[in-house]
């Protein structure tokens, strides 16, 4: 730039000493009229002369301009000639590169290797040439960042008290990562749900059956996986990342095709697909495929889920409620293993408990593994209790149902749970499979042998991990309904004995969590199981006694319901005040009552119940998966009934977080009833 200046000084100066002089020159001549001038060019052609030479001059010095506004984004020196040639050449040869900026953050100096890739950002601000580098402004001197330039990636670092960028280009590096990523394993399982039961009862099944593994092959054709049969309901897959990246895209529409073809035939047919990538060995790629598989399944199937290493579970699907089982073998092999664990722990303490906030299905649950235990002779089993984390009307039916010895000698408190486990213990989990939300999340610290039985669908996060025994039923209405099934398939001679009152306590919990037989879970096994209750002596009329509301609790009730608010056709929602304490349960009856209003589907109620914590209840007829909604919130439960509770926040807020995730989520979470999206 310097010496661009110079040189244009320089032809400034020559012309204006030529104008000068030859202007001189001619008024000399013109006065003496030397030739005759002042005949031959009157004034007003000298006039015309003056204006021409001006307009030379201005054209001049618009080209000075020009020049000069050109080689401002020119650098004055080369790297070369600040360090040398042999260390130029180094500096290239590593790719390395510099960016010097002033106080007022104008770009005013680079180095070759940007002029060689055409990167010409002189007297530029250089946090908006590349706003990735503000980054840079809040972090030390240590800091590095990779970004990229064009089709180039550098790692960059600042040097704050020098004003200067060093770029170090990594391109071939980030481009063999991705290449990397692109073309790394990716192993699977595809799993048709209910193969046996499709095959045994349908006279088309084997017709059904080819078709759905013609759409499977043909699919994985389409999106270039292999797969291997290895069972005759499973595939193996293997894949790479590049090929799942596609499959996200697509949806997982083998989902879709797989439904359409049971429900040409009504029969329901549906996929459970899990993929695992990114972990360091094959063999735990494997592991956490089959892991993925069995939470898609305890979800209700019709799902694919995918594993990456230091990632959340992603899912995909999971729209179609669990079809009822009708697999007596599969319920009587639970009911073996239950019994034979409980056999093998009989001489060890053993603690069975339910969720926080037990409810009557719960404590329902509860009992009936309870009369296992005591079927089984087990020396010490307690039901672990506390009246604060029991809901009022569970604790008055289980209280009132038994003397206070009875009572005193069937349950144990916290704190004396916590005392008394130890790694030998047998730990039996009902109606909950998250370790955050059982009655005593500090039992699963004492011991590792666990029994995990329960009818809502597996959460990702917080699972009960590397249990002794699983039993998740989300095709069961009610964890009572399970159990009750478990006690009839898993009695011999003689039968499991159960008490009129604990049958019918059992039967209260089928009543609530059924709504009472209101839902779309309720099936054959429903009524099924309310009959063995009833044949062991369970009083319908006392059951729903247990359920009845106090007048107090049906004004509160109520009033949330006349604030109901409707967002999207057939879904509502009420909040109540930030500043009151609303019961949990009372939450719940509230999303039940706006559920019983004709034209609505879904149904959310918000309000605090903590001072620390607001809770979001959810109830749906069955064509609105709540679960999927409320785990978008953090929490979860079953397609038909779900709740979430999130701590540090308002009710405002959780409401507009509720409204934008039905925006985002509705269409997905929306069921069609004929199984079609």
């Amino acid at each position: 730039m310097k010496k661009v200046l110079k040189v244009i000084q320089i032809v400034a100066l020559l012309l204006t000493i030529f104008e000068i002089l030859a202007f001189g020159i001619f008024i000399s001549l013109y006065v003496l009229d030397i030739w005759n001038l002042q005949t031959h060019m009157s004034v007003e052609g000298i006039g015309y002369l003056t204006i021409g030479i001006v307009i030379f001059n201005l054209i001049v010095l618009a080209c000075f301009f020009m020049i000069i506004n050109f080689n401002k984004t020119k650098n004055d020196l080369s790297l070369e000639e600040i360090v040398g040639k042999e260390i130029n050449e180094t500096f290239l040869f590593g790719e390395i590169g510099f960016l010097v900026f002033d106080n007022d953050n104008k770009i005013v100096w680079t180095s070759d290797i940007f002029h060689m890739r055409g990167v010409n950002v002189i007297n530029q601000d250089v946090f908006e040439w590349n706003e990735e580098l503000k980054e840079f402004l809040n972090e030390d001197d240590t800091f590095e960042k990779t970004i990229q330039i064009d089709d180039n990636f550098y790692i960059v670092k600042l040097l704050k008290n020098n004003n200067i960028f060093l770029f170090k280009d990594v391109t071939e590096y980030e481009n063999a990562v991705a290449l990397f990523q692109r073309n790394s394993l990716v192993l699977g399982i595809i799993m048709i749900d209910n193969y046996a039961e499709i095959a045994q009862n349908n006279e088309d099944s084997n017709d059904i059956i080819p078709q759905i593994k013609n759409a499977i092959t043909n699919y994985a054709r389409t999106f270039h996986f292999v797969i291997r049969s290895f069972k005759s309901d499973s595939f193996f897959v293997v894949s790479r990342n590049e090929d799942l990246e596609n499959l996200k895209k697509d949806n997982f529409s083998i989902l879709n095709t797989v439904r359409a073809i049971g429900k040409k035939e009504d029969v329901n047919t549906t996929l459970s697909i899990a993929f695992a990538h990114d972990f360091s060995t094959i063999a735990q790629n494997n592991e956490m495929a089959s892991t993925a598989l069995s939470i898609a399944m305890s979800r209700g199937g019709d799902q694919a889920v995918i594993a990456q290493m230091n990632h959340e579970l992603i899912f995909f699907g999971g729209k179609s409620g669990a079809e009822e089982s009708r697999n007596k073998v599969k319920v009587k092999s639970d009911a073996n293993a239950l019994l034979n664990h409980i056999e093998t722990y009989k001489d060890n303490k053993i603690f069975i408990m339910g969720h926080r906030g037990m409810d009557m299905d719960a404590l329902g649950s509860c009992l009936g593994i309870y009369e296992i235990c005591k079927y089984k002779n087990c020396k010490d089993f307690h039901i672990v209790f506390d009246h604060t984390y029991t809901e009022k009307k569970t604790r008055y039916a289980f209280m009132t149902s038994f003397a206070k010895s009875q009572f005193d000698d069937m349950t144990i408190s916290l704190k004396k749970a916590i005392d008394e486990c130890d790694p030998t213990s047998l730990l039996i989990i009902v109606d909950v499979n998250r370790s955050d939300n059982v009655m005593c999340p500090e039992l699963l610290d004492k011991t590792e042998k666990y029994i995990v039985i329960d009818h809502h669908r597996q959460s990702d996060t917080n699972v009960i991990d590397n249990p002794l025994l699983k039993i998740i039923d989300t095709s069961a209405s009610s964890a009572s309904e399970l159990i009750t099934e478990l006690i009839k398939y898993g009695s011999k001679f003689p039968p499991i004995p159960v008490q009129p009152k604990v049958a019918t306590i059992m039967l209260s919990g089928i009543f609530l969590d059924t709504q009472f037989f209101k839902t779309r879970t309720v099936g054959i096994r429903t009524f099924e199981s309310s009959m063995v209750l009833k044949e062991y002596g369970a009083d319908n009329y006392e059951a729903d006694d247990f359920l009845k509301d106090e007048i107090q609790e049906f004004e509160a009730v109520m009033s949330i319901v006349e604030n109901m608010i409707t967002p999207f056709s057939g879904v509502v929602y009420c909040k109540c005040k930030d500043d009151e304490i609303i019961d949990s349960v009372t939450l719940a009856k509230a999303a039940n009552q706006c559920l019983a209003i004709k034209g609505n589907s879904a149904s959310f109620v918000i309000g605090r119940t903590k001072e620390n914590e607001v809770g979001v209840s959810a109830r749906s007829d069955g064509k609105i998966n709540v679960q999927l909604i409320c785990e978008k919130l953090g929490g979860g439960g079953h397609l038909n009934a779900a709740a979430a509770a999130i701590k540090d926040t308002s009710v405002n807020e959780i409401e507009k977080r509720l409204v934008e995730v039905l925006t985002s989520t509705l269409d997905e979470a929306r069921k069609n009833i004929e199984g079609e999206d």
